[in-house]
């Protein structure tokens, strides 16, 4: 048997915060094909696939070590995390044919199982101590055991008091809620200072954390030991650390109870089962990093069924992992993966799904949270402006945006927003920031000030439809003079994102119904909506994107995507098309515009809801923006 070919497939997740991935395909002479994955960040790493899929094409695929040997040597510059990366996935590929080659299970091949079931985790991370224990609870609803957060909301690696208190609150919060009987990951993400990491490391002690993930960040190994050195709790560490030949200067140290490296980036299964050994040797458990996509998923599960220090797994919950797979991809029940199936991975990606979902330039990067609080005052990096509270609850922004208005407070204005962020007016003007610092810069009420406005009054907002990180709100405003006399309003539409563990304005969708008493017929802009999902549905895209208005805004979590034509649209228009509308209906309308709110089910069962912003143009109603919520 022979390789054929070594493909990349770049694609992006079908989720509310799109992130992209990097997917493996290797073919053979005689039919058999293997998947793996290298997801890692930078597109780079499907280039670098290719280029090392060229130096194995014409040998032999089941002599898996030689070709890790020879990509891994084949630059003097090696072990880098795109190199390393190519060479997990093409592994994990290898490993998939030379299963089905044989028959058998990958975790067959390397020993044969030693458990008949795989301990996995959830999450309890939140903004506050109350949303914390709301996440909480809900996985432990999904029958999950053992949750992990980052409750840090500082920024830098030099913690203020008011964040660290905060940290310790939530982990209170969530062990009181959850009791003893589930387990309590806490991760830092290499975002503490050593003497900061022990003070707080001895003040969580009293939570019992299951470990104490990466307190500080990884390049320097003697830092860790002084960590460990000084709390009195398992430390966990490996995320950001590649092959056996970074673990091997850590393991001496006897400075880690559990060892986290990721099997596309640390070198595949074979390299982490040899990792998994040296950590053995050492009394320390594993735990395979697995943030990413169902490849690196699938891979782990079969190196969790057969390593014998292996402790708790890592990720793999996400329903489009099932949908972008085909095959029995394992499915958490009660806290626990069941072992996976074979032969080889027992799984492939579905190629209608790559097609479906191709790589976004604007997706979120792979990069670990960033604190919602300013950097503490010993910080002195760059200085940016940044919110000076947390906004626990969507509303909170919201209700603070009118305050700063009336104030004429351009830096407050400015904080309450996501960014990028974007007014979209049903009349035309969409006016685009980017920073904050270009929002307060452009902040003007000589105009407003002009008619006579002392002050805006924002009307009580109304959730139209919400998820975890975004919610749209119906509300709007009123200005008022000096005499406290009504002299304008508007009804707006805003849609509002978590990010980075607080609640900002990502964006606002203005009716513009300026004039008090109009009755406005919606059915027209309504039928716009209609025919726009309908025709989605049909496939017919560019009858889906023939009413639209340029530059057409879709918003969404820490995003606003602009579309100059047509076919820039089209070539986004992917992913799960309508194929129930359950509801379409008016949320704001006014003279020139009107909000629409839309829910449809898709033919893979998952819900969506979506607002669009309909405008009157003098060629009819038209679609000037649209904000997603879904797939759930």
């Amino acid at each position: 048997m022979k390789i054929t070919s070594v493909k990349a497939f770049p694609a992006s997740s079908p989720t509310t915060v799109t992130r992209n991935f990097v997917f493996v395909k290797i073919e053979t002479d005689e039919g058999l094909t293997g998947w793996g994955e290298a997801t890692c960040g930078p597109l780079a790493a499907a280039t670098m696939i290719e280029e090392f899929g060229k130096v194995i094409t014409g040998c032999d695929p089941m002599e898996i070590e030689r070709h890790w040997q020879t990509l891994y040597h084949h630059f003097h510059v090696r072990g880098g995390v795109i190199q390393m990366c190519a060479i997990s996935g093409i592994e994990i590929a290898l490993w998939d044919i030379k299963g089905q080659a044989l028959g058998a299970p990958v975790y067959e091949l390397l020993g044969g199982r030693v458990r008949n079931r795989i301990w996995t985790y959830g999450r309890w991370d939140g903004p506050t101590p109350e949303r914390a224990v709301e996440n909480a609870m809900n996985h432990v609803e999904q029958g999950l055991t053992a949750l992990k957060g980052d409750p840090f909301e500082h920024r830098g690696i030099f913690i203020d008091q008011d964040s660290e208190d905060l940290a310790i609150e939530k982990m209170k919060a969530v062990r009181e809620a959850v009791g003893n009987d589930v387990e309590l990951l806490v991760e830092v993400h290499g975002r503490l200072s050593p003497s900061d990491a022990i003070r707080v490391g001895n003040r969580l002690e009293e939570y019992r954390p299951f470990f104490y993930e990466e307190p500080v960040p990884p390049q320097n190994l003697d830092a860790l030991k002084k960590v460990s050195d000084h709390v009195n709790i398992p430390i966990a560490t490996g995320e950001r650390l590649l092959t056996k030949f970074d673990f091997a200067e850590l393991f001496p140290l006897h400075a880690v109870d559990l060892i986290q490296p990721d099997i596309v980036q640390a070198g595949g299964i074979l390299e982490l089962k040899k990792i998994a050994a040296m950590a053995e040797a050492h009394y320390v458990g594993i735990q395979p990093h697995n943030c990413y996509g169902p490849f690196a998923t699938i891979a782990s599960l079969h190196l969790d069924a057969c390593t014998p220090n292996f402790l708790i797994q890592e990720g793999g919950i996400h329903s489009w992992y099932q949908d972008a797979t085909v095959g029995d991809f394992p499915v958490q029940k009660d806290g626990y993966f069941p072992l996976p199936p074979g032969p080889g991975l027992g799984v492939a990606m579905s190629e209608e799904w790559l097609a479906a979902h191709p790589w976004d330039d604007d997706a979120r990067p792979w990069r670990h949270r960033q604190g919602a609080n300013p950097p503490a005052k010993m910080w002195n990096g760059p200085k940016e402006m940044s919110m000076s509270k947390i906004f626990q609850a969507p509303e909170d922004p919201y209700h603070e945006f009118f305050r700063a208005d009336s104030a004429k407070d351009a830096k407050a204005w400015a904080a309450v927003m996501s960014y990028p962020h974007t007014r979209v007016s049903a009349t035309g003007d969409s006016p685009y920031y980017e920073t904050p610092e270009d929002y307060a810069a452009r902040a003007s009420w000589a105009a407003r000030e002009a008619t006579g406005w002392v002050r805006s009054v924002g009307v009580d907002p109304i959730r139209i439809h919400e998820s975890a990180d975004k919610v749209h709100l119906a509300g709007g405003w009123t200005r008022y003079n000096a005499k406290d006399e009504p002299i304008l309003r508007n009804r707006v539409t805003y849609i509002v994102t978590r990010i980075e563990g607080s609640w900002g304005i990502q964006a606002r969708f203005g009716t513009d119904s300026f004039t008090e008493g109009e009755v406005l017929d919606s059915s027209a802009p309504l039928g716009v909506v209609a025919a726009h999902l309908e025709n989605w549905a049909s496939g017919d895209v560019g009858a889906a994107t023939e009413t639209f208005i340029y530059p057409f805004a879709n918003v969404g979590v820490g995003r606003v995507d602009r579309y100059g034509d047509a076919s820039e649209v089209a070539d986004k228009l992917h992913g799960e098309p309508p194929a129930m509308v359950d509801d379409i209906r008016p949320v704001r309308e006014g003279r020139d515009g009107i909000v629409a709110a839309a829910t449809w089910r898709s033919l893979q069962g998952s819900s969506f809801q979506a607002v669009f912003l309909v405008a009157r143009r003098e060629a009819g109603w038209r679609m000037a923006a649209a904000s997603i919520i879904g797939p759930k």
